[in-house]
């Protein structure tokens, strides 16, 4: 079974563990062993010291080694925007999912910063496999050259980028949560064809928020950094799901 684990520093990497990350860059890379080390200490010597900048690594196991390997940074010039790189797969391991689920968690892990909005990366088009990769994870081609301070990126590439959403619940006082919730609410009602008046609107949005908050059914809220999106409500077989810019989120449209 491949297991994955998020790190957001190297002090908390065990020798074991670094030590297994060089030898994962020496086979990735074809380079030897001081190649591999700078590698290996490269984000946390270079962007965490010399910039500050905030920082994972997705580590991908099985039975210990390391199969798979991502590192994302925040970009220091716009904290909205997160920059995936060095993604890297055993060639006997490829084609088994492992970088999409290595991406699926690092994502899952920064969409909790208040800010967040894109996970953006650098593809070259004659990278068909990354293309199709990027492609798979909702990323879409800007056409613009990626710019990150501190970085150099190959002539022909270009940003991809996905937006990042979450999902929460909602606040327990209606009084709050309601006003908050309603003009997305009352958005999915037009879209729906409802003449719905705002009054028999927010009587609708009501009751199912209390139902929600005695579990009678679920109710959450997608966000888009600070901004409320839409929600995905769930009541027995009743499934409603609504994202205002009609994005995608959680493999739902």
């Amino acid at each position: 079974m491949i297991r994955y684990k998020i790190y957001d520093s190297h002090l908390n990497m065990s020798h074991k563990t670094r030590e297994a990350l060089i030898e994962f860059f020496e086979a990735v890379k074809g380079c030897g062993r001081a190649q591999a080390e700078l590698t290996a200490e490269f984000c946390a010597l270079h962007f965490e010291k010399a910039f500050a900048v905030k920082w994972y690594e997705v580590l991908a196991r099985e039975n210990g080694k390391i199969v798979g390997y991502i590192r994302c940074l925040r970009n220091p010039e716009d904290d909205t925007r997160w920059y995936i790189c060095e993604v890297h797969v055993r060639p006997e391991y490829r084609n088994r999912g492992i970088a999409k689920r290595m991406y699926q968690k690092v994502m899952d892990e920064v969409a909790w910063y208040d800010n967040v909005k894109y996970m953006t990366a650098s593809v070259h088009p004659k990278n068909v496999n990354s293309v199709k990769l990027h492609e798979s994870l909702n990323f879409i081609n800007t056409g613009h050259p990626c710019r990150f301070p501190g970085l150099d990126f190959e002539e022909g590439e270009t940003e991809y980028e996905t937006k990042i959403y979450k999902s929460l619940g909602f606040p327990d006082n209606l009084d709050y949560a309601v006003p908050k919730i309603m003009p997305v609410w009352k958005e999915y009602l037009r879209k729906q064809g409802s003449k719905t008046s705002d009054d028999a609107a927010r009587e609708k949005l009501v009751k199912t928020l209390k139902k929600a908050l005695t579990g009678d059914c679920s109710f959450d809220t997608i966000w888009w950094g600070n901004e409320l999106m839409g929600f995905d409500y769930r009541d027995g077989k009743q499934k409603e799901f609504y994202l205002k810019d009609g994005g995608n989120f959680d493999g739902k449209k």
